[in-house]
């Protein structure tokens, strides 16, 4: 989540769609942020931060692409232990 404000001398055109990310080649990219505080409410309380909205996007994605994974880990330390 790279959105910042741009540096002094950097210009971009938001009305135009342009928005600033350090981390994107050439820093302008035509997406707006898309996590922001408070996007949802965590039915356990948890704060609704972007940093945590983004760890859970990050740790469903990993179980998505591999669903099978806890049960191996699982039957991997029964054979360890």
């Amino acid at each position: 989540t790279g959105y910042k404000a741009p540096p002094a001398g950097v210009t971009v055109n938001e009305d135009a769609g342009q928005y600033y990310n350090p981390y994107f080649p050439g820093a302008k990219i035509g997406m707006p942020k898309q996590l922001v505080d408070g996007a949802v409410d965590f039915s356990d309380g948890t704060p609704a931060t972007i940093s945590q909205m983004a760890k859970d996007v990050t740790v469903f994605m990993s179980w998505a692409a591999e669903p099978h994974q806890d049960e191996r880990k699982k039957t991997g330390n029964k054979f360890i232990l």
